[in-house]
């Protein structure tokens, strides 16, 4: 009797909790919002660790600029070759990325400055004087040192790269057409650094930051504000006020982007204080204010799409994982492939980090500055219009 009445009561305790089970998996399938957002980050997250994300530096942008040489004769085929064996030798691995052609020098520092350039290397383009008369050929090696993988790219050269070249150069000599020098081969290799860090990789990493906290901070605070209105119940008292899209839209923004130049304010202190980093100009002020309104705007838009707050903070954290992944902030953005470097730059955060860095760290000016951050504008209007319409449906 006593195992019978346990196994009855196990039963009705069975069968309450596969109706509440039952209740909450239809409740669950009926909201497809939820459900996918709960499948697709974590696939999201698979697919860009997986196949977009490269620990190792490749394909960094680079240039090769001719030195000032003494107008004397040489071997025009012979400067071909080496000119070809330099390069060959020097895409090996797929590191740096660097155009046949050479470039103007001053067009290659302006790149460099940038940061649509890492490393800069400059040899005669008329090498064979140097090696007929057996002298040394001048080889120099700028590098972008407020990038922490280029700079360890040059750490990692070093002497190296002029014994390795030098080696490639004499693999050139057995080809079918011999290379006759005049002397030993030899390479005299300069390493120049350009823009280097103030201090410690805090400096480096704590400016860029301000940019993914503030891509956290406003979409979400921007998506969760008018979702927590509708579940209290006063999103249609708002509605029966004489309001119209524009001064709801302008009236949520205004506060938020307070408190972003407020946070943007604290960590640019820090920065300074703890690492001393540079303090930013008015121009990249006003970017950041840019940069602040499309977040607030794609948040106001996200709020569009999601029916709880549960569903505003997955669709944020949707958006908030490529940011981070693909805009540059921690990982080689040359190194991604293509599709990832093209889901990179439709990203504001991308662009407002090569501004951020390109002034603070490598002295950019205004017009390099407004360049660089030129596409968050686009963007910025984009967020902000889909919110105006969508909001002026609703009211």
């Amino acid at each position: 009797m006593m195992g019978s009445s346990c196994t009855v009561e196990m039963r009705r305790h069975w069968r309450r909790f596969a109706a509440v089970a039952r209740k909450e998996w239809q409740q669950l399938r009926r909201d497809r919002l939820t459900l996918g957002l709960l499948l697709g980050v974590p696939l999201a997250q698979i697919l860009l660790f997986g196949f977009a994300i490269t620990l190792s530096p490749r394909h960094l942008p680079a240039a090769w600029v001719a030195l000032p040489q003494p107008a004397v004769p040489g071997d025009a085929a012979l400067d071909q070759q080496i000119n070809q064996a330099l390069l060959g030798r020097l895409r090996q691995g797929d590191v740096l990325q660097i155009a046949d052609a050479p470039m103007d020098a001053t067009l290659a520092r302006a790149k460099l400055q940038r940061g649509e350039l890492r490393l800069l290397l400059a040899w005669p383009a008329r090498p064979s004087p140097y090696l007929l008369q057996g002298q040394a050929l001048p080889l120099r090696l700028e590098a972008d040192l407020s990038d922490p993988h280029a700079q360890a790219l040059v750490a990692q050269l070093g002497d190296g790269l002029a014994h390795r070249l030098a080696q490639r150069l004499a693999q050139a000599q057995a080809e079918p057409l011999p290379l006759r020098l005049g002397g030993p081969l030899d390479l005299a290799l300069e390493l120049q650094g350009r823009y280097p860090l103030p201090g410690t990789a805090g400096a480096y990493l704590v400016p860029a930051l301000s940019g993914v906290i503030l891509t956290l901070t406003l979409t979400l605070m921007a998506a969760l504000c008018v979702v927590r209105e509708q579940e209290r119940g006063t999103w249609d008292a708002l509605r029966s006020t004489p309001l119209a899209a524009g001064h709801i839209v302008a009236g949520k923004l205004a506060p938020y982007a307070g408190l972003g130049l407020l946070l943007y304010a604290l960590l640019q202190g820090l920065g300074a204080a703890l690492f001393g980093t540079p303090w930013a100009s008015p121009w990249l002020w006003g970017l950041a204010l840019l940069f602040m309104l499309g977040q607030l705007g794609l948040g106001l838009a996200l709020s569009l799409l999601a029916r709880s707050q549960l569903q505003a903070l997955q669709l944020g954290v949707f958006f908030y994982l490529p940011s981070i992944l693909l805009s540059g902030f921690l990982f080689p953005f040359e190194s991604m492939p293509a599709w990832a470097r093209a889901l990179g730059e439709a990203l504001p955060l991308t662009h407002f980090l090569r501004a951020l860095r390109a002034e603070l760290f490598r002295g950019a000016d205004a017009a390099q500055l407004l360049s660089l951050g030129l596409p968050i504008l686009p963007f910025t209007a984009l967020v902000l219009g889909l919110a105006w319409l969508g909001y002026r449906r609703r009211v």
